[in-house]
Order: C-alpha cells, then structure tokens, then sequence
C-alpha cells in the first residue's frame, strides 16, 4: 500500500509543479541515521533504484539532518559522507529507466565540505556519461573528460570550509561527439539574489562562487540502468543534499510560486488522507 500512496503522491506533486525531473533525491523517506544503502524501495527518491558503495575502503555514508539553502525548499534529512582516511571511494547511484540520449541534460545538488590537511574533492561522474564534474582535487570546481583526464576548472576560491553551495551543472550535445558540459557552484545569498522568476545561464555566470566549462569528443549519453558515482577522496567530511536531474535549468533549480504552494498543501492533504484511509 505505501508504494500505492507513493505513486499516487508523485503523480499529484509532479503534475501540480509542471516538473520533468528524471532524477530526485531528498533522502526524505530515508531512516535517520542509517547507511544509505540499507535504504530501499520507496525510501529511494525518484528514478533510483540503489544507493550503494563500491570503493575497496569502507566509508561513513549515512542519513543526517540536513541544513537550509535560502529559500530554496530543502527537507529535514541530508546524506553525510566522512572519508576517515586519505583514499578514493566511490557513493554509487544506480538510475532505473530515465534516460536522456539527445539535446541537453541537468544536474544540480546541495554540497558542503570539510576539508582536513589533505586535499579532498568529490565528484559527479560516470564513465558511460563521459564527462565528470564536481569540486577537483585543489578543492575548487571543475569538469573532467574521463578521456584525457583533463580538467576545466576554477581554482580562485575554495568549497572546502566555506559553507553550503548548489552544484549546477549543463551537459550540452547529447548522443553527438561534439559534447560540453557546464558548472556553477553558487552560495545561498547568490541563489536567492536571481531565484525570483526562474535562473537563467546567464544570471549563473554573473553570481557564481567558482565556474568552469570543457568541452568532450565522447557520445555522451545519460542511459538508464546503469551506475553513476559520487567520488570522494582526501581526508574530509561533507553532505550531500538535493540531487536532482532534469532537461532543464529550471528543472533543478526552481522554487514552487504561491500558487503552486497552495497546491502542493492541497495534495498533501489528499495523500494523507489517503495513508489514513489505508490504515
């Protein structure tokens, strides 16, 4: 029944909100405290069908309170990364049947870090998606070609020590082999300053805390079923929070207007109608 009320609960919320997020995930539905990938079923976000951890050395990957972005609607709950000691790891999320093989595609999420006295980064990447992204090994921002290895990057300031940001980032050419990807890492203050009516590229370019862009020769493609990872290394600890996919700036980074509140408070009555019926 509870995946009823889940289906239910994602047709009303997405219809009401005009969204075509492909990917959402809050950890909202998540135990408090648990290893992320002791997380199944309808605790798992939209369009995921495993979180997991693949790296030889075990790391701290649990469920946490998570913390305010502006205004930019975050839940109680965020996930926690500690690295312990100076080695990769890598947080695997497994995507079910979303997919986006042509035209553009967008990733935003919430990140704070705290770096140690070795450099720490994370990373967004994939090797069947061709391009990486995240805050690099100087604890900057930058994109990746998994072919060379090479970085687009912004150095000039660090994540790491410096508060919350949200990750944006705009990969361009999709299922072509003449592919680029785009990133923005902005704080709360900047969000909010260009939130009203809807972010545009160029209001990123002009508020931005770090950017970077590459361009790639892969056919570059977000396919579904396959293995995309979180990759963490250095010694540091960091939540992750937000993550969400779409074919849209506004996709992944819009506020619900008035009116869509209202609405959203009007299904969320509904569904917990709905739970109490069932129960």
């Amino acid at each position: 029944m509870k995946k009823i009320v889940t289906f239910i609960s994602c047709i009303l919320l997405t219809s009401m909100a005009g969204a075509t997020l492909l990917i959402y995930e809050d950890f909202e539905d998540m135990t408090l405290g648990s290893i992320v990938s002791n997380n199944t079923g309808s605790a798992l976000g939209t369009g995921i069908t495993n979180w997991g951890r693949s790296s030889v050395i075990l790391f701290t990957t649990t469920v946490t309170n998570s913390s305010s972005f502006g205004t930019y609607s975050t839940g109680s709950k965020a996930l926690y990364l500690n690295s312990g000691t100076n080695a990769t790891r890598n947080l695997t999320m497994y995507t079910s049947t979303a997919s986006i093989s042509s035209g553009e595609m967008y990733l935003s999420y919430l990140f704070s870090g705290t770096s140690a006295t070795d450099p720490s980064y994370i990373q967004w990447r994939t090797l069947e998606l061709g391009l990486r992204s995240g805050p690099n090994s100087n604890a900057g921002i930058g994109i990746q070609t998994a072919v060379s290895g090479t970085y687009g990057s912004d150095n000039s300031n660090t994540l790491m020590n410096n508060g919350t940001f949200m990750i944006i980032n705009k990969f361009t050419g999709l299922g072509t082999t003449n592919s680029s990807a785009s990133i923005w890492a902005i704080n709360a203050t900047a969000f909010d300053s260009i939130a009203a009516g809807g972010i545009t590229e160029a209001e990123l370019n002009s508020v931005a805390f770090l950017q970077a862009s590459r361009i790639d020769t892969n056919n570059v493609q977000f396919l579904p079923n396959q293995q995309y990872l979180f990759f963490w290394s250095g010694i540091g600890s960091g939540l992750i929070d937000e993550v969400k996919i779409g074919t849209t700036l506004t996709d992944v980074t819009v506020i619900p207007e008035p009116a869509t509140i209202g609405l959203f408070g009007f299904a969320a009555a509904i569904i917990l109608m709905i739970r109490q019926y069932i129960r």
